[in-house]
């Protein structure tokens, strides 16, 4: 935002002096303290928003011990809301609409916003760009633990024999034999040296950038920032095509517990 601002007082105004270069870069700083503004509001909507319209990766039925059939609503007036609630949220939910399709469109939603740095050229296009890169953080802060949570979720219900162990791993499961890297603390501790790998490689990377694209304070035509930002969507393709790799489940595992509880009552 503080490049697109100050270019062309730059060009119009060659020989400013230090003090000029400083507030005009401050101006610009407010410009983009604004832009972040709006993007805080539209990430709180967006959190807010799209877990309600996916559809679910897995869930189980509701059920006090897990050995029952999921109880039907109460004639109770906080019973029947909760279940009115749970009607509303369900017709809510945008058929086909998965977490991991939800997680790819993030991704390439957040590229078409950096490659769009080459042809936005105005504060005002450039504060809706930053506000439409609130919608892919959203789900990118969300998605990920969504995922292994349903997997987590997915696991246990095996060790419980509610489902069918259908492969090897799924057979040591039910044994109780799993492998260390099965428990949930260890995924959790792989999934944050998945994040933390990739900033120290991107820290790395745009530092070579900004060495190589950025010029002296005060010169017109400096886009180190936005270079960052295009390799940035580079790195979100390649992120869309290995999210087209993540499994989920179709339903068949959702059916298979239902019957399960069936059957125990």
């Amino acid at each position: 935002m503080g490049e697109i601002y100050v270019e062309p007082i730059f060009k119009a105004n060659p020989n400013l002096t230090a003090d000029e270069v400083e507030k005009a870069w401050e101006r610009g700083t407010r410009r983009g303290t604004f832009a972040f503004l709006i993007f805080s509001i539209v990430n709180f909507a967006a959190t807010v928003i799209i877990p309600f319209l996916t559809q679910p990766t897995f869930e189980l039925p509701n059920s006090s011990d897990g050995n029952t059939a999921p109880r039907k609503p109460g004639r109770t007036f906080w019973s029947r809301l909760e279940h009115t609630a749970t009607t509303v949220l369900h017709h809510l939910r945008i058929p086909g609409l998965t977490l991991r399709r939800a997680w790819l469109l993030s991704h390439l939603l957040f590229a078409f916003c950096m490659f769009l740095t080459f042809v936005v050229r105005s504060v005002v296009l450039a504060t809706v760009l930053v506000a439409l890169i609130g919608i892919p953080w959203a789900v990118t802060m969300w998605a990920p633990y969504a995922l292994i949570a349903a997997d987590i979720s997915k696991r246990e219900a095996i060790r419980r024999g509610l489902i069918r162990a259908r492969t090897r791993d799924a057979e040591l499961l039910a044994r109780g034999e799993e492998a260390d890297e099965d428990q949930a603390g260890v995924v959790l501790g792989i999934h944050n040296v998945s994040i933390s790998a990739p900033q120290v490689l991107s820290t790395l990377v745009t530092s070579l950038i900004f060495r190589i694209s950025a010029k002296p304070r005060g010169t017109p035509g400096d886009e180190s920032v936005a270079w960052c930002l295009r390799f940035g969507g580079v790195c979100a393709v390649v992120a869309a095509w290995l999210t087209t790799r993540v499994g989920e489940e179709n339903g068949d595992v959702l059916r298979e517990v239902e019957r399960h509880y069936v059957e125990e009552e």
